[in-house]
């Protein structure tokens, strides 16, 4: 059975000099550790709601109000002071009765969009392992023997820079200077365009004449057609059709 996909954010940053920042010693200057928790308790429902939290219903703000304090009109203080000092923004407030703030907003996005890549990244391993199933049916007979509860396990998906060296790295037939190598992927700061098309160059030249003599003697490091960017070359055409793996 599937997971549910959920539309709510399970955590938010918290960062450890939090404590530190200006707005927030003033809120522990007005109001004690009663301000630092009113700010974090509530930031915990806006993020909990997807970056906002309807306030506006009376009734809604009145239970939220009482579990953050008993004094609903310490509440009410603390609220017009985190305005005041731009913890959340007034304008939004007053137009749709929410609180949230723009860095907030770009917090959320971030999260939301990690969240979405790493949806992309199962649907497309999802998809071809349905095309690996098609091709080769003992593969999945196999599989569904071996997974009695599952009929598939996904693997996590690789993150950021290094999950996109380690599939460069893969791809590459020439297993040397690991670290070398690394370092002069990351200097190009590269995304899955730049992968795509080191990818396709690998594909064609792990074919040609120059790395297949005298069994891939002449196959240039990897940090040396980095840093050389080989993956631009103009390579003669081939009959080799193969996919690349991960971007397909």
């Amino acid at each position: 059975m599937a997971r549910p996909r959920k539309d709510t954010l399970d955590y938010f940053p918290h960062d450890t000099d939090a404590a530190s920042d200006e707005k927030i010693e003033a809120m522990r200057a007005l109001y004690g550790n009663d301000g630092y928790a009113f700010y974090f308790l509530l930031l915990e429902r806006i993020y909990k709601g997807n970056g906002v939290l309807d306030i506006q219903n009376p009734s809604i703000r009145t239970a939220i109000a009482r579990n953050i304090t008993s004094d609903s009109g310490l509440f009410d203080k603390m609220l017009d002071t985190a305005f005041d000092i731009g913890l959340f923004d007034k304008a939004l407030f007053d137009e749709k009765g929410v609180l949230s703030s723009p860095a907030i907003e770009r917090r959320t996005t971030s999260i939301n969009g990690e969240r979405s890549r790493k949806r992309e990244w199962a649907q497309r391993q999802s998809e071809r392992q349905k095309d690996i199933d098609v091709q080769n049916p003992s593969n999945r007979q196999q599989l569904t023997h071996k997974v009695k509860v599952k009929d598939k396990i996904t693997p996590i998906p690789p993150t950021g820079i290094d999950g996109l060296f380690d599939t460069f790295w893969k791809a590459y037939p020439k297993k040397v200077g690991k670290g070398a190598a690394e370092k002069s992927f990351k200097k190009y700061k590269p995304d899955d365009t730049l992968l795509s098309a080191m990818l396709k160059a690998i594909i064609v030249q792990k074919d040609s004449k120059e790395w297949t003599k005298d069994e891939g003697q002449y196959i240039p490091n990897p940090s040396t057609w980095l840093n050389q960017r080989r993956w631009e070359d103009e390579t003669p055409s081939t009959n080799n059709e193969g996919s690349i793996p991960y971007l397909t």
